[in-house]
């Protein structure tokens, strides 16, 4: 029984996370409900990213890490594939750099 309320538990929170994405995903723009979809072009690893960055605004690789549990490195990687991608930009405030999405999810 412990290990099917184990199973149960890892569902619930994947359920919470693509909850908590889809809330993202959807905004009110004028009284008008819009769904931004372009998000799911990118690979599930840099959409994790995108979602992770939506949350905070900006933020450091760091900062990114923090919300996703991965490495610094790994989203240090993967924010400056985005930007080249031209889809967020990076800019430096003293010693730190900076991402910030450029069209909110």
């Amino acid at each position: 029984m412990g290990c099917v309320q184990k199973e149960i538990k890892k569902i619930h929170s994947k359920v919470d996370e693509l909850t908590r994405n889809v809330k993202q995903l959807i905004q009110m723009h004028n009284g008008e409900l819009k769904i931004n979809l372009n998000v799911f072009k990118f690979p599930k690893y840099l959409q994790e990213t995108l979602f992770a960055l939506n949350s905070i605004g900006k933020g450091t690789a760091a900062d990114v890490a923090r919300v996703t549990g991965k490495a610094r490195a790994v989203e240090s990687s993967y924010l400056n594939q985005l930007t080249r991608q031209d889809v967020v930009s990076a800019f430096r405030e003293g010693r730190r750099k900076y991402f910030e999405i450029k069209v909110k999810l």
